[in-house]
């Protein structure tokens, strides 16, 4: 069995350790599951050490010293043994005496044994937020115990384990060495699929297939599948996808406050066109699913409405088989909540690992510097916490956050920095040809319109000169349905000539000269495989070489500047 990672940082040298993460989580252990704190214990005995726990509701507690004479009676002389056996909870007053005394007990010459101390749920006694005597006082041990030299040389070991629900005192964040349990890894979920479908006296049936159930059950720690399978043998309920996915919503959503949303990207997305930006979205997703180094930290989409940049999330997440999130309702009234909360969901999202954190409309969500005065500069808190967050080198490969935006030009230069930034600007009549089908079979499930039926690409062209988008389309098909009674090229053709866009021309042009403008690379943009054959819209049409690709920089300043002046929106 491979070492736990608490033991494995034990073993490189490190002996005050600060357990975050999902620590408390249930583990596959010898074909059954087990607590993983009790594991560590189990491990931690293994090694030699005599264990010495503590927590607020349960107190003083040993672990195995049965066989260590001289920790039983260093307990007696340092006056530790009646807190063992009265059984009781520790006060407030008696905290600093317990800790005192251990701390004593550690100094001592007469102990050879090698100790661990094991504090659980460590912000309860350690935070950082209106400190009790019993938070202080750990708080003060715990930094001293952290920094013993006895620790190093006798083999001592101080264990905080955290459950995240408050911020830790910085003593103990900045003294003990933090190990993050991330949560289950894709050998872990297999592992417990076996466990599962073996243990059929304790736990509910699945009609789910091995790989599909290590899809679906990522974001969701052991302990809440093992619930889940449980819950449902007793109702005599089967275990199917809804199950699982019903499950990692509502909890997510339960642990984060409501900050964070898990988004079902099960259901297979289809694309058409758009050949160059899923190329981009295919390296990127390959990369991160090798966790690479080399993958991006943030992606950001930028274009018009309704071009399909939150059905790209939804696709590239189920390229890479990340976690998408989105980030909800952080904002708070009352002061300092807004930044627990956001703390809170980048805590949950370190946790669970492999996740596209995806932030829709990212321009309203953090606002640019000018705008961020409004809201006394919380969201310039946010965004800087957020790259803060993202910048860790740890994290690349396995967390990504994935930005759309309609409205780039609202966006804050500083941002746009930390992005790769991929324009998305309406689609051509071709492209428009077909994602026709597409919307076609999720409206009416017929397969009837063909891409390259001449009616359909006179229809697109139509409609593409009006400055339709995909979401538009949704719309002409509907009506060439409801209208007619059916659904063909002739009454798609007739639905397509009767459109007119409600869009601001101007707004949908400056929102693509200045998505263009952004992007570093010339391999982004979408005409780059074809430039002379492109459809260029009529806002590009005299920027953009037809040889090559390349744009008259000058030009587009200007046209920027002239759709900033005419644009609605």
């Amino acid at each position: 069995m491979k070492k736990d990672k608490a033991l494995e940082t034990l073993s490189s040298g490190r002996f005050a350790l600060l357990l975050t993460g999902n620590v408390h989580d249930n583990v596959p252990f010898k074909s059954k599951l087990a607590n993983r704190v009790e594991l560590i214990k189990l491990e931690l005995s293994n090694e030699g050490y005599s264990i010495i726990t503590y927590s607020r509701s349960e107190g003083l507690g040993v672990y195995d010293i049965g066989k260590h004479k001289d920790v039983r009676t260093a307990l007696q002389t340092y006056g530790l043994e009646k807190f063992l056996t009265d059984k009781k909870e520790i006060n407030d007053q008696e905290v600093g005496l317990v800790f005192r005394n251990i701390l004593r007990m550690l100094q001592s010459c007469d102990i050879s044994s090698k100790i661990a101390i094991i504090v659980n749920y460590a912000s309860h006694v350690a935070g950082h937020q209106h400190a009790q005597n019993e938070e202080r006082v750990f708080s003060e041990i715990g930094h001293m115990l952290a920094t013993l030299p006895i620790l190093s040389r006798k083999g001592h070991c101080v264990i905080a384990i955290d459950d995240g629900s408050q911020e830790i005192s910085p003593l103990i964040a900045t003294e003990f060495h933090k190990v993050n349990y991330e949560y289950p890894s894709e050998d872990m979920y297999k592992d417990l699929f076996q466990i599962l479908k073996n243990g059929v006296s304790d736990y509910a049936l699945t009609n789910l297939e091995a790989e599909e159930f290590i899809k679906l059950s990522q974001g969701l720690r052991v302990t809440d599948i093992k619930s889940m399978f449980k819950d449902a043998k007793d109702k005599g309920v089967t275990i199917d996808r809804k199950c699982i996915l019903k499950e990692k919503e509502q909890l997510i959503n339960q642990i984060s406050e409501q900050t964070l949303k898990v988004v079902d990207t099960t259901e297979k997305v289809e694309i058409g066109g758009m050949e160059v930006i899923q190329n981009i979205l295919e390296q990127e997703a390959q990369l991160l699913k090798s966790g690479s180094r080399e993958a991006s930290r943030a992606l950001l989409v930028t274009g018009p409405p309704g071009t399909g940049k939150t059905t790209l999330a939804r696709q590239f997440a189920q390229m890479s088989g990340f976690n998408l999130l989105t980030l909800d309702e952080v904002k708070n009234m009352f002061v300092g909540e807004s930044e627990r909360r956001m703390s809170k969901a980048l805590s949950i999202i370190e946790s669970m690992g492999n996740c596209i954190l995806f932030i829709d409309e990212i321009d309203q969500v953090f606002k640019s510097r000018e705008q961020a005065n409004m809201d006394g500069g919380v969201s310039s808190n946010h965004l800087s916490e957020l790259f803060k967050f993202s910048s860790r080198e740890d994290l690349r490969g396995k967390i990504i956050i994935f930005g759309a935006s309609n409205t780039p030009h609202l966006l804050d230069p500083a941002m746009l920095s930390r992005f790769t930034i991929i324009p998305v600007i309406e689609p051509t009549p071709i492209e428009l040809a077909k994602i026709v089908p597409l919307i076609e079979k999720q409206i009416s499930k017929s397969n009837i319109l063909d891409p390259n039926n001449s009616m359909i690409l006179n229809g697109c062209e139509t409609v593409y000169t009006k400055g339709a988008t995909p979401r538009d389309l949704w719309k002409i098909i509907s009506h060439a349905k409801r209208k007619t009674g059916k659904l063909n090229s002739e009454s798609f053709l007739m639905a397509a000539k009767e459109f007119r866009s409600s869009m601001d021309p101007w707004s949908i042009a400056l929102s693509s000269l200045v998505s263009v403008n952004m992007t570093s690379m010339l391999s982004y943009l979408p005409w780059f495989n074809s430039p002379s054959t492109y459809p260029y819209p009529w806002y590009l049409k005299d920027i953009v070489s037809s040889l090559d690709g390349t744009m008259n920089e000058e030009l587009l300043q200007q046209r920027i500047a002239e759709a900033k002046s005419l644009a609605k929106y």
